[in-house]
């Protein structure tokens, strides 16, 4: 049975107000990558939605934190990035720019409400008073961790070398699956070095104290495998960990696939039998250009539904633009299988791929 969806007047009607009939607001996206559209419908709706989520929440604002108003901006500077938040004129939940800014290129740029926006400012409170905390102890010739004594544990006063083997031991063979968490990209774009991004659902090491999660969370990115379902899921979740977390990751398992693609294609063509033989292209390049800033990216478990390998074309494949860029990364092993982990070995496809990907030898870099 169809879903219902609400006309455009009942929408408003809720509402209370008409969104802007044109915007121009670049190639902005929301929170979930999703790409704000030109069609006032479109927009509505996600307003519409957020109008619905904060009736279930009651939402209410974070006094301790002021954002931007008029021609105001806060810039955000951390170790790779600078994160520009401003308030734009439109009309509606949806505005204000939030505005990633890379030093490798790379430009993200966002649409989100007050509610995110919120969320990323908070959460840039907490790294600005970490970083305080450690300037402070900097300036009066202390370590910038706590001293052992000061926690009272045995723990802390073994020698870094034996720590980082005991850390190691504790994150060894851990897996971290995006469908089973709900981590808030918006709370970790307010936090550029990735200290805080919730890595410790699975493991109470972290959460010992500040000096063992500073020490411990490198290793608990190396030793972790990441399983992620689209090339968006991926895009976001390497925006999320910052810049400890692109650092030190060592394998990631996804699906070479983007499901804002595959809605946009079934809309713009809705008859097409073949919109599911469209490979991936709009952020391809910004999930490769973060996945090249992963220095210890060894393992890369690439997944392709099986109609991908038979029905498109070999010279269709390999001439992908997207396929092309991802092809510019090199790891040290790549895997390449379908969905249910079903080998993919007969496609020479995979073997071109897998032989562009493999690093050959230490001076290859990705």
């Amino acid at each position: 049975m169809a879903k219902f969806k609400p006309t455009l007047q009942e929408m408003e009607s809720a509402l209370g107000y008409v969104v802007d009939p044109v915007v121009d607001v670049g190639h902005r996206v929301y929170s979930d990558l999703t790409p704000v559209s030109d069609d006032p419908y479109d927009r509505t709706e996600m307003e519409f939605r957020e109008l619905r989520k904060l009736q279930r929440t009651r939402y209410q604002g974070n006094s301790s934190v002021i954002l931007p108003v008029g021609d105001e901006m806060e810039t955000i500077s951390g170790p790779d990035n600078t994160v520009i938040i401003s308030q734009s004129n439109l009309t509606g939940f949806y505005k204000f720019f939030v505005d990633i800014q890379y030093g490798f290129g790379l430009h993200v740029s966002f649409l989100l409400t007050e509610a995110e926006t919120y969320d990323v400012a908070s959460t840039t409170k907490l790294w600005q008073a970490k970083l305080l905390r450690e300037d402070y102890a900097k300036s009066t010739s202390q370590q910038p961790l706590p001293a052992a004594t000061r926690y009272h544990t045995a723990f802390l006063g073994l020698p870094r070398e034996i720590r980082d083997k005991i850390y190691g031991f504790a994150f060894q063979g851990a897996n971290w699956r995006s469908e089973e968490r709900n981590y808030n990209v918006c709370q970790a774009i307010g936090d550029p070095s990735g200290f805080f991004f919730p890595l410790d659902h699975h493991c109470t090491l972290l959460r010992v104290n500040r000096q063992i999660r500073q020490e411990a969370l490198p290793l608990a990115f190396r030793h972790t495998t990441f399983y992620l379902t689209t090339i968006e899921d991926v895009t976001r979740l390497l925006i999320a960990i910052g810049h400890v977390g692109r650092e030190n990751i060592e394998t990631l398992d996804f699906l070479w696939e983007s499901a804002i693609d595959h809605d946009l294609n079934w809309r713009k063509f809705p008859e097409s039998e073949t919109n599911h033989l469209i490979l991936p292209t709009r952020h391809v390049s910004a999930c490769v250009q973060l996945l090249k800033q992963c220095g210890r990216l060894r393992s890369l478990r690439l997944k392709f539904e099986r109609y991908m390998m038979e029905d498109v074309p070999g010279p269709t494949f390999m001439a992908d633009p997207g396929i092309l860029s991802l092809c510019s990364i090199r790891v040290e092993r790549v895997e390449i299988s379908n969905p249910d982990e079903e080998s993919l070995d007969e496609h020479s496809i995979v073997h071109w791929l897998k032989d562009k990907m493999t690093r050959q030898d230490s001076g290859d870099v990705h």
